[in-house]
């Protein structure tokens, strides 16, 4: 990819700018800094933020990072920033990865951005306009464009356990890399359990259950364990609507309430740094809408 090409040739400088990339940046990282550097991986873990550090940069996943934890987060990257950089001749490197639109924090980073012009700082994200006007305009903006069905799927064989049938990848190929990888996994069946046996609780427990403050005690808990189990929505969703439009009790307009109820709180998730709350509205409206 002539983006890739060119990006190895810019940071091959100590001076060149931040940068974010947008739209199907999954592989930049590896395919860049990876192939110009010897670089050994370390993660590190302070309370629940979990983070990437080698002798070139610091990467953080954001998806992984609830909004509760932003505090701690603001304190590592204004650690890191303030150590001494033990590779004099290159600039701290911090990779934000997975960025999406919460006002709040972006105004944190913002701040750190424009503050610290000793560390060049790199945002993944999935649409430019996840990031706000004041970081972008401080930013090499790069659109990485979507790769050919034929480059993904020998990109998918390559990576996966077992191949993937050519039947099966037509049926998945506008999806994404890592939902078609993950379908593909050997430990799809496994999963394919738990999410079956999580359905299966949910509408016992909506169906079951007369009181309402256990009812909503079940919804934390269960919430708390979707959260915990960093569960991947797209397929967990695909067995709650299947359950949903295969129940013959449930009338056929609460069926479209729920399924745009679902659809609804699969896009928030994407933006949200507290998961939990999300899910704890999904369950209690769909409570509300499949009894009434």
């Amino acid at each position: 990819m002539d983006i890739e090409k060119n990006f190895i040739r810019l940071i091959k400088y100590n001076n060149y700018p931040n940068t974010l990339f947008y739209n199907n940046y999954n592989n930049i990282i590896q395919n860049t800094y990876h192939k110009i550097y010897n670089i050994v991986n370390k993660t590190i873990i302070f309370n629940n933020i979990k983070y990437i550090k080698n002798n070139i940069y610091y990467e953080f996943n954001l998806y992984h990072i609830k909004y509760k934890d932003r505090n701690d987060l603001v304190l590592i990257l204004q650690n890191i920033i303030e150590s001494d950089n033990y590779f004099k001749k290159n600039k701290k490197i911090i990779i934000l990865k997975n960025v999406s639109y919460n006002l709040q924090l972006q105004n944190i980073f913002k701040k750190l951005i424009e503050n610290n012009n000793h560390v060049i700082f790199i945002i993944l994200t999935k649409k430019h306009n996840n990031i706000i006007e004041a970081i972008r305009s401080r930013f090499l903006c790069i659109r990485i464009p979507n790769i050919s069905y034929y480059d993904k799927y020998k990109l998918l064989n390559k990576l996966s356990v077992k191949n993937i049938s050519v039947q099966d990848y037509i049926k998945n190929k506008h999806n994404s890399i890592e939902y078609i990888y993950y379908l593909n996994n050997i430990d799809t069946l496994k999963d394919r359990n738990i999410f079956t046996n999580i359905s299966n609780f949910i509408f016992k427990k909506i169906y079951e259950e007369k009181n309402l403050k256990n009812i909503i005690q079940d919804i934390k808990k269960l919430s708390y364990i979707l959260v915990s189990i960093n569960i991947q929505n797209n397929i967990f969703f695909k067995y709650l609507i299947y359950y949903i439009i295969n129940d013959i009790t449930i009338v056929y307009k609460n069926k479209i309430k729920s399924i745009k109820l679902i659809t609804d709180i699969e896009y928030n998730l994407l933006t949200s740094y507290y998961k939990m709350i999300q899910y704890e509205y999904m369950f209690l409206n769909l409570y509300n809408i499949i009894k009434t």
